[in-house]
């Protein structure tokens, strides 16, 4: 695992201090501050997993977001950076939170920092694809730093393809396994982020045939062009796609956003071609 980069948080967090809130009992108030005290004793020695033990008793006895802002710069320097930015964001959802610019800024860093996909998968001469961009190539495995999340794996051999779907945690690594069949016959694959597979619509060639075309598989279509592609309800307009002649794999990585978000009463559909070639 690399180092992490995250000395900018060092530069912008400080432990607050326990408050405590006001209309609880003094007994339970004073518990929590007992707690809170004995978290910061801990972290002084460096036990930071007593720390975080007591943070969160704390925080059980009387909830307050200090207890979630030091739990969150625990976990960012136990380097568990996952469990940081989910305290870091619990913070953030308190009604009160002073520093709320410097804390996005904090786990906006966090979030960038990559992680390592170690891609495992049986067969030789694979070309690798991750979220649709072509990163390099995989002779049974093969190492590549991306961003923490979820992400489409595709690998395209002269003779086969494979896909799956992996996740990395921020400054972590994870094995990923990609399987395929030995051989799949096809000259187009399609691939894409959206919860649905099978096949696409029927699309109709120039010359009036038509071929169904596999999502997140391999298929033979004719060479020339296929004007109307469909992959989805809703898709706001078809998708051309060119098949060329020759020994050329075409992969089409199809995305779209949320039409929630911008609006739209369709999805508006793109999709990224790339000629493979062997």
């Amino acid at each position: 695992m690399r180092a992490l980069l995250v000395a900018v948080v060092i530069a912008v967090l400080a432990a607050p201090v326990f408050a405590g809130p006001k209309s609880l009992p003094p007994q339970i108030t004073k518990a929590a501050r007992d707690a809170f005290a004995a978290a910061r004793v801990a972290d002084d020695k460096g036990d930071l997993d007593e720390a975080i033990k007591q943070y969160k008793r704390a925080y059980e006895i009387a909830p307050h977001p200090y207890a979630l802002y030091n739990l969150a710069d625990l976990y960012r320097r136990k380097k568990s950076i996952d469990m940081s930015i989910e305290y870091f964001e619990k913070y953030l959802a308190s009604e009160d939170v002073p520093d709320r610019a410097a804390v996005e800024k904090v786990v906006k860093e966090l979030k960038a920092i990559p992680g390592t996909l170690d891609i495992e998968w049986d067969e030789p001469d694979g070309i690798v694809f991750i979220d649709g961009k072509r990163r390099g190539k995989l002779d049974k495995k093969a190492s590549f730093e991306v961003s923490s999340g979820t992400h489409v794996i595709d690998v395209i051999t002269p003779i086969t393809h494979g896909d799956g779907v992996c996740s990395v945690s921020a400054g972590h690594d994870s094995t990923c396994r990609v399987s395929g069949k030995p051989r799949t016959d096809g000259n187009v694959v399609l691939s894409g982020r959206w919860p649905m597979g099978g096949l696409s619509w029927p699309v109709m060639h120039t010359d009036g045939d038509k071929v169904r075309l596999l999502f997140r598989g391999r298929a033979i279509a004719k060479p020339g062009r296929y004007p109307d592609l469909k992959v989805m309800d809703n898709q706001c307009q078809p998708l051309p796609l060119d098949v060329p002649k020759g020994d050329v794999v075409i992969f089409g990585y199809v995305t779209y956003p949320d039409r929630e978000k911008t609006g739209q009463s369709c999805y508006d559909v793109t999709m990224t071609v790339t000629r493979v070639t062997f």
